[in-house]
């Protein structure tokens, strides 16, 4: 996708190029922490990714000059300030799922400090350390960290990313207001709770924020029943590249071909996303015209802005399999049937998800709530 949007970077001196292939998984995680421990997380998971040769796997090393970029008071980047901030994560917990358990660990296990080079060596749980590793199987999502790190606040990274998992493919999806609470810790009777609070100090500030800084567009519409908000359906228009030229040391914002690729990390799961891709994404009246079947490419197209790519590939594939049963006389509006049959169970199935295992049994961290406010939102710097 074109864009004339380019990308600002603070750090004139460094390379654009600092993606994190997130883990899906990580992505949709259960994490409670402010805005700038976030983005030292993300570095961590980075510096873990692209070192993954050293002498110890679950170890990433940061330097003084790392941190400092990414803390940018004065008073909170000296070393003792860092490593009391280091030492916190090994306190907060994160949740998320792999294969068919919930694991509930910290965000890091151990921080040692060299006190001649003044490198920071995090370690990661096992778990965790998995999870990120395992990306290529589980799926996952290129983010910029250097892009994302002009976002003040912690609910637009968070929200960012969440877009990232499926803006390849669809241009909108629906989430629940419960689905959205739970993935953000909102817990129940708190401020952010209600509705009104969690939309003009969650939503619209971070969305706002999203279309101010970062390469993406996105607006939202309310879903009522009666007269509740019951979910969002988020429309986005994804501006940030899904694949990254690393031999000219910047992003581009074009797809390029799997023989002009060339990634610094050894990442051959990228080739298999971009066939996946070119499957998803066929011309899908060339599939329908195999089958026998005219339907005019303005109402295929129609169909993909209201349903996504992936969902209509999906019900025409369904289709001409169905059509070796019998004749189908009415194609349109069997393939629309079919697509409002495959909606509606996506939406019946983040329902059940939203009812499973909710992770309410652990100590609450304590807060200065005011202040944890102004971080959240970016208000203190």
């Amino acid at each position: 996708m074109n864009s004339d949007i380019s990308i600002v970077d603070e750090e004139k001196a460094e390379d654009i190029s600092e993606v994190l292939f997130k883990s899906n998984t990580l992505i949709k995680s259960n994490i409670n922490i402010t805005s700038v421990e976030y983005k030292i997380f993300n570095k961590i998971l980075y510096k873990c990714q692209i070192e993954k040769e050293n002498d110890s796997q679950l170890r990433a090393v940061l330097t003084i000059d790392e941190l400092s970029s990414i803390v940018k008071n004065k008073k909170e980047n000296t070393v003792k300030a860092l490593t009391e901030s280091l030492e916190k994560f090994i306190k907060i917990p994160i949740r998320f799922e792999k294969q068919k358990s919930y694991v509930i660990t910290t965000l890091i296990n151990k921080v040692v400090v060299d006190k001649d080079t003044l490198k920071f060596n995090c370690y990661l749980d096992k778990d965790l350390y998995e999870v990120l590793m395992g990306y290529k199987e589980l799926g996952y999502s290129p983010i910029n960290l250097k892009m994302i790190r002009q976002a003040n606040g912690y609910y637009t990274q968070r929200f960012y990313e969440l877009f990232r998992v499926w803006s390849g493919h669809n241009k909108e999806v629906t989430h629940t207001i419960d689905q959205l609470k739970e993935w953000l810790m909102i817990e129940e009777g708190t401020s952010y709770d209600r509705y009104f609070n969690f939309k003009t100090k969650v939503v619209e500030p971070a969305l706002k924020e999203i279309n101010q800084k970062l390469n993406m567009k996105v607006s939202y519409k309310e879903n009522k029943a009666g007269r509740s908000v019951k979910s969002l359906t988020f429309i986005v228009e994804d501006l940030e590249p899904r694949i990254y030229d690393f031999s000219k040391d910047k992003a581009i914002n074009k797809q390029i071909s799997i023989d002009e690729l060339a990634l610094e990390l050894d990442d051959s799961s990228y080739e298999e996303s971009l066939l996946k891709d070119k499957k998803e994404t066929l011309d899908a009246t060339e599939y329908l015209k195999k089958s026998g079947f005219t339907i005019a490419d303005s109402t295929i197209h129609r169909l993909k802005l209201k349903y996504g790519e992936v969902l209509v590939y999906d019900g025409v594939s369904i289709m001409c399999n169905k059509s070796k049963q019998g004749k189908i006389t009415a194609p349109v509006k069997y393939l629309t049937g079919i697509l409002e049959n495959l909606n509606n169970k996506s939406l019946n199935d983040e329902a059940d998800d939203s009812k499973k295992l909710r992770f309410n049994n652990f100590e609450p961290r304590q807060y200065d709530y005011d202040d944890l406010e102004r971080k959240l939102l970016g208000w203190d710097k």
